[in-house]
């Protein structure tokens, strides 16, 4: 049973790792390494105490809780879209087209002064 589960958390760790975004401070394995750790606790546990298997209802817990977040959480779908502010919402100045200025601050001040004159 094990095994097949560090396999899996493996291979999302390894996932997590390749596919995040390089602003991404978080770390690497995100809450995958946190599912990882309780596992390893489950099974060293259970080599004293067959009671460590009650650990494993944290996962459906944890579970619900990450699925709840994503759908009804501040990025999640439902979040985003009643005004939760999710990650796209950064504050800035704005340009001449709305959007965020992300030039850089030398280029921002030339711009505005040719905007004043």
């Amino acid at each position: 049973m094990f095994g097949v589960s560090y396999y899996l958390l493996y291979t999302q760790i390894l996932d997590h790792a390749v596919n995040r975004s390089s602003r991404d401070t978080s770390l690497v394995g995100g809450h995958w390494l946190d599912v990882l750790a309780v596992l390893a606790v489950i099974q060293i546990g259970a080599a004293f105490s067959s009671r460590f298997y009650w650990l494993l209802l944290m996962l459906p817990a944890w579970g619900a809780w990450a699925l709840y977040q994503a759908v009804m959480g501040k990025g999640g779908l439902v979040g985003g879209l009643m005004g939760g502010g999710g990650p796209n919402t950064t504050e800035g100045s704005t340009g001449a087209t709305g959007g965020v200025d992300s030039a850089p601050p030398a280029n921002r001040k030339q711009r505005r002064s040719e905007q004043r004159n």
